[in-house]
């Protein structure tokens, strides 16, 4: 925020070089992510949270704020991924509604689609089947207003199967668009003890 001579609050105006360093700082986080699991970003992409609300809130060119609320919805949709796959579902669930909402206002159905597909995901991963196939079909609502056809086809996938062991319905793999295959949980633990000495840089 820019205080005003009177101690009053203006907005912060919102440039193109913000939105670079935001999709850095996002392609970084997911790369290290892919490398050594979300329990490693998981706290550093918390704590991004004020720097990206200073950003939604900031002043903003009308030809950047569709980009804006992208780049906002693929950074939150990292962080809600890395949240669930570290154990904490609750805060992952509110950073995906978060994501949703964003990539709504950026009219980008391809990442909302990504958004309820990984939201199934975690309903599915809890056994809450119900609120998970809702999930996927409004994935594929979303998917069918964008571009992607490996969205619409990763997302048709959970629907057609039918009652896995127990009476679940078998989850769905985690292809290239929504995100890195499934690693069982020792093969992350391995890979985190690799990249314990990882740092990460946050934007300034």
């Amino acid at each position: 925020m820019i205080i005003t001579a009177r101690g009053g609050e203006l907005p912060l105006r919102v440039e193109e070089g913000d939105l670079r360093m935001l999709e850095t700082t996002t392609r970084a986080f997911r790369a290290l992510d892919y490398r050594c699991g979300g329990g490693v970003c998981r706290a550093p992409l918390a704590a991004l949270g004020s720097w990206t609300m200073v950003l939604r809130k900031g002043s903003v060119p009308p030809r950047l704020r569709r980009r804006l609320c992208r780049d906002l919805a693929d950074l939150h949709n990292l962080r809600a991924w890395t949240e669930f796959d570290s154990g904490h579902d609750e805060s992952a669930l509110r950073s995906f509604d978060v994501a949703a909402e964003l990539a709504t206002e950026a009219g980008d159905h391809d990442l909302l689609a990504d958004i309820r597909y990984r939201r199934g995901r975690l309903r599915l991963q809890n056994g809450a089947v119900d609120e998970a196939l809702a999930e996927f079909e409004q994935g594929q609502v979303a998917a069918r207003r964008g571009r992607s056809a490996l969205a619409q086809a990763i997302l048709s996938r959970p629907t057609r199967r039918g009652p896995g062991p127990c009476g679940r319905t078998s989850p769905p793999r985690c292809g290239t668009w929504a995100g890195r295959p499934t690693r069982s949980r020792p093969a992350r633990q391995r890979l985190r003890g690799r990249c314990s000495s990882t740092r990460t840089t946050s934007p300034r």
